[in-house]
């Protein structure tokens, strides 16, 4: 491998660490949501905490991903484009899990 793309791969690992912190949080926040809202509500804020942290931290690993191989394919789409769309349905079901657990009676 050539030294510019290992000083590539090495510059993007910054970001594939911040996304294990982002997942730390989503630890904090799932524990902060059971207790302070009790019953499904809690549950479900704090799934859809976890999954837009997920989401986000997916996410953060893209520039990762194009530094080691960028003509990858998965599913018939380049990984980029495959991480980005399951990002997006990944925090529209986030946006679902909110809505449904304003809308639960409590």
């Amino acid at each position: 491998m050539d030294p510019e793309r290992k000083a590539a791969i090495r510059r993007t690992f910054k970001w594939g660490a911040l996304g294990y912190v982002l997942l730390l949080g989503s630890v904090a926040w799932a524990y902060f949501a059971i207790n302070h809202w009790r019953g499904s509500r809690g549950g479900l804020l704090a799934l859809s905490g976890a999954m837009v942290v997920a989401g986000v931290a997916s996410f953060l690993t893209i520039p990762i991903l194009r530094a080691t191989n960028p003509k990858r394919r998965f599913m018939g789409m380049s990984v980029t484009t495959y991480m980005v769309a399951s990002t997006l349905f990944g925090l529209a079901v986030a946006a679902f899990l909110v809505v449904l657990a304003i809308a639960t009676p409590q």
